[in-house]
């Protein structure tokens, strides 16, 4: 009959074989984020440039971060998340391109539920009258026609040989 391994010895083991699925994603990123080209409104502004407005505020809008808030409320379950990605490319469940891109998804879903949640501080009154005017809710703050919000998608970029 086999000997069982200490305990002591298996978690050494797991922690190499992290340690070896970190190197393998080495040079290995995922973006997650509204990217450049994602589309225009109507009036023709980018709206990449609604999303950083938004982000960051500017002189006549109110910061109302959806992504670095989101993110940040998140960094306990986003450590997790790396660590099953990295066991599961380690036990070779998963190749790293596929793991980049389950954590880009979830990251992704976090700024959307961000969006979602009407981001304070709360539209002003004039934004809130003129949107129920057009019927709109008025109290969401980030949505409006929802390409914002269509528009946060994830990006993985994987060197050749590392997939």
């Amino acid at each position: 009959r086999p000997k069982k391994p200490k305990t002591q010895d298996m978690g050494v083991a797991f922690r190499k074989k992290l340690e070896e699925a970190a190197k393998k994603s080495a040079g290995c990123s995922v973006t997650v984020g509204v990217h450049k080209g994602e589309g225009q409104y109507d009036d023709e502004t980018e709206v990449g440039m609604v999303a950083l407005w938004n982000e960051f505020g500017t002189k006549n809008i109110p910061e109302r971060s959806f992504l670095r808030s989101a993110l940040n409320e998140n960094s306990a379950l986003i450590a997790q998340w790396r660590i099953e990605l990295l066991t599961n490319v380690s036990q070779q469940k998963m190749t790293v391109e596929k793991a980049r891109g389950a954590m880009g998804f979830r990251m992704r879903e976090l700024g959307v539920s961000k969006i979602k949640s009407k981001v304070p501080p709360p539209n002003s009154e004039a934004t809130q009258k003129r949107k129920k005017a057009e019927g709109l809710a008025s109290d969401r703050t980030l949505i409006e026609t929802g390409l914002l919000m269509r528009s946060v998608k994830y990006r993985v970029s994987v060197p050749a040989g590392k997939k």
